[in-house]
């Protein structure tokens, strides 16, 4: 595994009650966790469990290939749980994607259960676009980056938490002018 650095605290502890203004950087978490795609299933499942994470971003040197999440580990052969297709699907697959399905569940390395088409963001971004764009693409993850550097990365949990604290903060704006 290349870097084992744990999530942190979001980049900024306060957030201003101005919602809209807010960007990706002021939320972020700076300090997270990247492996290399030739690291094992295995080592990966076992670092995500033990920090906690649903997702680990792929990189090689601080740039990103992919990301691996819980979900690429869930239809796995040592669960039990591999895929079924019935016949008339494969006769409308092509071969790559039936060679991905099969290295998703058979593959050893992150490189052949990682998801290839990452989705990112950098952190100028405005947080309500970045939380829409979680929303639209279903994902729970976007890392973040700095001149096609990584340099954090964002996550539902990061927004769910400012908006905790934008909603302690609104709650007692409204509870004054009352």
């Amino acid at each position: 595994m290349e870097d084992a650095r744990r999530r942190a605290e979001p980049a900024s502890a306060t957030v201003s009650a101005a919602g809209p203004g807010i960007r990706v950087a002021e939320v972020m978490s700076t300090s997270f966790m990247t492996v290399k795609p030739e690291a094992s299933v295995g080592e990966v499942a076992t670092l995500m469990a033990s920090a906690g994470v649903t997702a680990l971003v792929v990189a090689e040197q601080e740039r990103p290939v992919g990301i691996v999440t819980d979900g690429d580990l869930l239809r796995r052969e040592e669960l039990g749980n591999v895929p079924t297709s019935q016949l008339w699907r494969t006769l409308f697959s092509d071969d790559r994607t039936l060679a991905r399905a099969f290295a998703k569940t058979y593959g050893r390395r992150v490189h052949s259960v990682m998801s290839t088409e990452l989705e990112t963001v950098t952190e100028d971004v405005p947080l309500s676009e970045a939380a829409q764009r979680l929303f639209t693409l279903g994902v729970k993850t976007l890392p973040v980056l700095r001149d096609g550097r990584l340099v954090g990365v964002l996550s539902r949990s990061d927004i769910v938490r400012t908006l905790g604290r934008l909603g302690s903060d609104a709650q007692s704006a409204i509870a004054s002018d009352a």
